[in-house]
């Protein structure tokens, strides 16, 4: 049994065989859509309106409210990571806590900086211990495992950089 449509031209014809009957009944289509439309108006309209219902947010408040329940989700899971990452830091560098390694500052980790050894490990000009600290708990010892880095305060920190910058000049 063939099919009517075997060959490349009979498959060209046929196409345009629809087309043109398309562009023909397109009049005929229009025609038929405003008459059916006009009469189920109520029904379309009703079904309409429960569709918009079912969809429509009856708190106006609530985005809001789904965005700050993220927010406070993803705040939540940072401080989670901080913590286990933090303990994690301390014991790559044999410390009880986080620490200045050349004065010992503990006080607060905000300001500890992470100073890295060989600046070519730096991916980035703003690769900061700060934002690292917040990475995933994986992706966080990734990175402490590649860089060498030592944890000093910000006093400390600035004190380093200021004696390297008179070495190059």
């Amino acid at each position: 049994m063939s099919n009517r449509r075997d060959t490349p031209e009979k498959r060209s014809k046929h196409c345009a065989d629809q087309k043109r009957y398309y562009r023909k009944h397109l009049e005929d289509r229009k025609i038929y859509n405003q008459k059916y439309y006009m009469k189920n108006k109520v029904g379309l309209s009703q079904y309409m309106r429960e569709w918009v219902k079912k969809r429509v947010i009856i708190d106006p408040d609530y985005e809001k409210k789904r965005w700050q329940k993220g927010k406070e989700k993803y705040r939540a899971q940072k401080r989670i990571y901080k913590v286990e990452n933090l303990r994690f830091l301390c014991y790559m560098k044999g410390m009880n806590s986080p620490e200045c390694e050349r004065c010992g500052y503990n006080k607060c980790f905000a300001a500890l900086d992470g100073h890295h050894l060989n600046p070519l490990q730096k991916e980035k000009r703003d690769d900061r211990l700060s934002k690292w600290i917040q990475y995933s708990p994986k992706i966080f010892q990734e990175k402490i495992k590649r860089v060498d880095m030592l944890l000093l305060c910000r006093n400390c920190h600035a004190e380093l950089h200021d004696l390297e910058r008179e070495d190059k000049i």
